[in-house]
């Protein structure tokens, strides 16, 4: 519980410690741990599946499987030729920089609330 509530603080802020105070050069480095992060949730998720009888279609089933499912918005990987300046226009970035954080947003408080559930199941 520990370990998979320290990766849900890692889906939930590192992304933005990455943006703030790491270097270009770092990105490979945190897009293998993000992919590692991704894969360790989909198998939490394919785990609570087989385990948990009533967890299949539940809210928490879905709650889970967004939060996850964001995490690949933050691999540079897939989304680098999306937010090229070559491809884009300065206003259509910003246009597309403001809607990316209203997303980013309500994908933290998607979460955030996973979190929560951690907390309450370690409990």
């Amino acid at each position: 519980m520990i370990f998979m509530s320290a990766l849900t603080v890692y889906a939930l802020f590192f992304d933005d410690i990455r943006i703030i105070a790491l270097n270009k050069d770092t990105d490979d480095i945190t897009n293998i741990v993000t992919v590692i992060v991704f894969v360790i949730f989909s198998v939490d998720i394919g785990l609570s599946c087989i385990s948990f009888d009533d967890y299949v279609f539940s809210f928490f089933f879905w709650l889970d499987l967004v939060s996850t499912i964001s995490l690949l918005a933050d691999i540079t990987w897939l989304f680098e030729d999306l937010t090229s300046e070559t491809a884009l226009t300065q206003a259509t970035t910003l246009a597309k920089a403001s809607r990316a954080a209203r997303i980013t947003r309500m994908i933290r408080i998607v979460r955030l609330i996973r979190l929560a559930r951690m907390v309450k199941l370690y409990k």
